[in-house]
């Protein structure tokens, strides 16, 4: 029997401060501060943030779209 590994907690670090206006920040923070990856996912978060290709908002609906609010892949 194989056992899911637990989820990881991603948190973002943006601030009210960093935002244009209130609007700004509201929107990239929709789904939250905060979402879980599966370990696996872990790569893929962390490559496309690093390089600017998706938003923590982007990983954030996704999870918000699972069933067990985990982001897995696209």
């Amino acid at each position: 029997m194989q056992v899911e590994p637990h989820p990881l907690l991603a948190v973002t670090t943006l601030t009210r401060e960093e935002c244009v206006d209130e609007e700004d920040y509201e929107q990239l923070t929709e789904f939250g501060r905060d979402f879980r990856t599966a370990p696996t996912a872990l790569h893929d978060v962390h490559a496309n943030l690093s390089i600017g290709n998706m938003g923590f908002e982007e990983y954030a609906a996704r999870a918000a779209d699972d069933p067990g609010e985990i982001y897995r892949s696209f």
